[in-house]
């Protein structure tokens, strides 16, 4: 139920193995609390597809802590959801 604003860009878009993007978490007024580059690549490993996601944070201002401290948790939501999501998905 909270909103975290954020901008962002794609700049690696490698169809089925790897999504590269940047963007910045926002505050109130739109000014950035840290920047993030973050990687996600898919393995196929046998029947299954193995995801490894490195995010690394940068231009991290104080006020920003709390959203850092969040974000394995809101990671493993997304990916939690995501399971559901597929999980569900007839082909």
């Amino acid at each position: 139920g909270t909103i975290y604003p954020m901008n962002g860009i794609y700049k690696e878009l490698t169809k089925p193995e790897r999504i590269v993007f940047v963007g910045a978490a926002l505050d109130d007024h739109g000014n950035a609390l840290f920047e993030q580059a973050t990687s996600i690549v898919f393995e196929k490993e046998g029947d299954k597809t193995k995801l490894s996601i490195k995010v690394t944070f940068s231009k991290v201002k104080p006020e920003a802590m709390g959203h850092l401290a969040g974000a394995e948790i809101g990671w493993n939501q997304m990916l939690d959801k995501l399971l559901i999501y597929v999980g569900n998905k007839k082909d």
